[in-house]
């Protein structure tokens, strides 16, 4: 993010804002693809991170059928949560990301 505001005459306005904040997790998860069928997997993973956030989450399940050759398909459900603040609300430089994201989707894939 970057605001710059300048003005002339009287009020001789000038003021620049930069907020440039990252932060680095370090992440820890398991994943796993079990079979249950012939042309069936279920797919588990669930990662859990933290270093300069609060915390950041991933947890995602689906099931993949290779309906035909090397075409497949996979319904999944996926829950992602990061939480990162930088200094005290109030502070010049306070800076808060929060996010929870749940995704359902479905996916077509070629496999080479």
């Amino acid at each position: 993010f970057d605001f710059r505001m300048t003005g002339t005459g009287s009020l001789g306005v000038n003021s620049n804002k930069s907020i440039d904040e990252s932060w680095i997790d370090v992440l820890v998860g398991i994943a796993a693809d079990v079979p249950f069928a012939e042309k069936w997997n279920w797919n588990i993973k669930a990662d859990a991170g933290f270093g300069g956030s609060e915390g950041t989450y991933l947890a995602s399940t689906g099931v993949t059928w290779r309906f035909y050759g090397n075409w497949s398909s996979t319904l999944f459900g996926s829950y992602k949560a990061v939480d990162y603040e930088n200094d005290s609300q109030g502070d010049a430089d306070w800076y808060h990301y929060d996010v929870d994201e749940t995704t359902l989707g479905l996916t077509i894939l070629y496999n080479w």
